[in-house]
Formats: C-alpha cells, sequence, structure tokens
C-alpha cells in the first residue's frame, strides 16, 4: 500500500503566524487554494483509490480540491490533525508559544522525554498513538496494491513520522521542514513503513 502523507496549502493562520491546531482552525489563502489545485494535477495520472483529511479546514479544503481533480471522496479524520499546543492555541508565534514548541520537541526527540507537553496540549506519545492506530486501521480497510492520499499538517508528520517507520531518523526530518502542499511517499507492508521520498529527496536518509 502506497501512503502519501501531504502537507495542506498555504493557510491564513501561516501568513499570520497564528497557532490554529484545533478545528475548525484558519481556512486556505488564495494561493492555498491555487496550490491545492497545482497539487491535484501532479496527482492527475495516479490511480488514487482514497483520501483523508484531518479535521481542520484548511486540510480539509486541500482534500477537497484533490477529490474534485480526482473523483474520489474525503474521509475526515481526527488523526490527522496537527499537534494540539494547548494553552497557545489562537496566539501569535511571538507570544512565547513558538519558543515553548521548539523546546518541548527538542526535549522529545533528544532528550527523551516523550511524556512532557505544553499545559493543555499533547505529548509525542499522544500524537504517535493516535497517527498508529489511525494507519493500523488503512491496513485492515485497503488493501496492499491502493494509493492513498493523507493530508496533515507539517508539525505532525516531521515529529512523528520518523517514530513510524523503519528508515527515517528524526534529525533528517528535522532540517528538511515541510513546506506547504510538500508529500511524503512511504510504502505499508506488514505493518511496517518504508519512507521512499521525503519531500522530493530520495532515499537513504541521514541524520
Amino acid at each position: 500500500m502506497r501512503l502519501y502523507f501531504i502537507r495542506h496549502g498555504e493557510s491564513d493562520a501561516n501568513v499570520k503566524n497564528v497557532f490554529s491546531n484545533r478545528p475548525p482552525g484558519s481556512p486556505l489563502t488564495e494561493k492555498g487554494l491555487a496550490q491545492a489545485k497545482e497539487l491535484a494535477a501532479r496527482f492527475s495520472n495516479e490511480k488514487v483509490t482514497a483520501i483523508y483529511a484531518s479535521t481542520l479546514l484548511r486540510a480539509q479544503q486541500t482534500a477537497r480540491a484533490l477529490a474534485d481533480a480526482l473523483g474520489v471522496p474525503v474521509v475526515i479524520d481526527d488523526a490527522l490533525r496537527e499537534f494540539d499546543v494547548g494553552k497557545y492555541e489562537g496566539q501569535l508565534f511571538d507570544q512565547g508559544g513558538l519558543e515553548a514548541c521548539l523546546e518541548i520537541i527538542g526535549a522529545w526527540l533528544h532528550r527523551g522525554e516523550r511524556d512532557r507537553k505544553i499545559e493543555g496540549g499533547e505529548s509525542f506519545n499522544d500524537m504517535v498513538a493516535r497517527l498508529e492506530v489511525f494507519l493500523r486501521g488503512l491496513e485492515k480497510r485497503h488493501s496492499p496494491g491502493e494509493k492513498i492520499l493523507l493530508v496533515g499538517h507539517g508539525g505532525l508528520y516531521g515529529v512523528a513520522l520518523p517514530e513510524l517507520h523503519t528508515n527515517l531518523p528524526p534529525a533528517f526530518t528535522e532540517k528538511h521542514f515541510m513546506e506547504n502542499t510538500d508529500f511524503i511517499v512511504s510504502e505499508m507492508n506488514a505493518g511496517k513503513l518504508v519512507c521512499l521520498s521525503w519531500c522530493g529527496i530520495d532515499g537513504p536518509f541521514e541524520g
């Protein structure tokens, strides 16, 4: 089963540098809507069988552009939403939230403090657990030869996916943060995920 982990198009929150990680979240900008249409054109020759999107509006709008072009319905799943930043939700990055997020991500990835969380938010283990359960469910619902698009968020994917893949070092994903409408290509077989391409960079991945 081939999985495409896609980051949404540019959102209003991206432009304003605001945390908008809880539903409904901010919409796409005009640029973001155009990016989503361009992304759909890139997948026009792929035989996509399913599209999933997070509960946040910007991901759903991106997924709808894909669905309209490919003729595949969108399934909404909360497992794909961005990680919860707790008390910083709705605040500008420079009001302390960005610094707090970078600190806690460092604690997760470099100091093994995976149960730590921002007040009111979620931990690394929380995030990985919901994504892992979702991916196991995909393997039960879909056949090995299917191609599936998963429209979610850069923070979630950058932090959680190395834990769920056999060949992705966290140090690599930290250096190659996903831009809007970037995507990761992975193969899933017998519960094991192998990354083939990260935002256009082919493996092997070093970090």
